[in-house]
């Protein structure tokens, strides 16, 4: 389903800008507009990024094989076998959809598939391995600061935007989770209702509780946070228009 598809979860790369050196009038009227600013390069055309991953999906189709290579790594596994869990601690709202791959009406090489719906939002779920990451994302949410989410984890906003397109929802659900160390037993325990290879999450069985991602309980950090917010209609166009000229290229 990703050979030569822009899937939700790697289309913030899309949303990457090249850069260009202003003309001397660019950068006069530039400077009518920003009195402080001292810029000299403006935002041009897709970046590095979204040409690379351009590149890669035409590769795709002319192989008829998928390029981006699985991902077996101990956060990889880490996550994929803890955001089950999250969503048995969440309310019966939630229905799963990770299974399910929604794809575009319009462009038939745009698919995502968001971890879980609700009648009015789509969300997704998140399981950072690194304890820093977790406390950057949850300084964010606790501060409901959508537009440091949108610069500092790019991938995370726009791929919620992507599926919230996707699933004809207005709505978009962050959700991050790192266990109480007295979760990472009940953690261990559920190995062995692990529905993916169990050899990529076998190492979790006999890693110390030091290896692992755990909060103290009573600490400033929760073990889950929760942050919605209304997707920016300007944000879903601009989104749309990358993905269309994507698909042209």
């Amino acid at each position: 389903m990703r050979v030569g598809n822009f899937t939700s979860s790697s289309i913030w790369m899309l949303m990457t800008n090249g850069s260009r050196d202003m003309t001397e009038a660019e950068i006069i009227e530039h400077r009518k507009r920003n009195p402080k600013s001292k810029a000299k390069t403006i935002n041009d055309g897709l970046g590095k990024p979204a040409q690379t991953y351009i590149k890669q999906k035409k590769r795709e189709l002319l192989l008829g094989r998928n390029l981006q290579k699985e991902r077996s790594s101990r956060p990889t596994s880490w996550g994929n076998l803890v955001e089950r869990r999250v969503y048995e601690l969440l309310p019966l709202e939630y229905t799963l959809q990770s299974d399910l791959r929604y794809t575009h009406t319009e462009l038939k090489r745009w698919t995502g598939a968001p971890d879980m719906i609700t009648d009015i939002k789509v969300c997704d779920i998140k399981c950072p391995f690194s304890l820093d990451v977790y406390c950057d994302k949850a300084d964010i949410m606790m501060a409901n600061n959508v537009e440091a989410l949108k610069k500092e984890f790019p991938e995370n906003y726009w791929q919620l935007v992507s599926n919230a397109i996707l699933t004809e929802k207005n709505i978009g659900e962050l959700i991050i989770y790192c266990p109480y160390i007295k979760e990472l037993i009940e953690i261990k325990e559920d190995l062995v209702n692990y529905e993916g290879d169990q050899n990529d999450v076998a190492w979790i069985n006999w890693a110390k509780d030091e290896e692992l991602p755990y909060l103290i309980e009573g600490n400033h950090y929760q073990n889950l946070y929760k942050f919605e917010f209304e997707i920016p209609e300007e944000d879903k166009q601009a989104l749309y228009d990358r993905v269309k000229l994507a698909c042209s290229l």
